[in-house]
């Protein structure tokens, strides 16, 4: 037979509960935000990626024309 008492939740369940189901929230918040962030971050990447391939381009141009 299955107690029915131990079937209710008690005030500590309920805040374990909550707990666990703000932390996901706050979990998927925090994963979204890496996300833009990384994004973010690829982007100043490629502009410094981008001005060091010109910096390259010219130092070339540069030398060709001390030559």
């Amino acid at each position: 037979m299955i107690d029915l008492a131990s079937l209710i939740a008690t005030p500590t369940d309920t805040a374990i509960v909550a707990g666990i189901v703000y932390g996901s929230a706050m979990l998927r918040t925090i994963t979204k935000e890496l996300g833009r962030i990384t994004t973010r971050l690829d982007t100043v990447a490629n502009v410094i990626n981008d001005h060091s391939n010109r910096l390259t381009i010219l130092e070339v141009k540069k030398e060709q024309i001390d030559v």
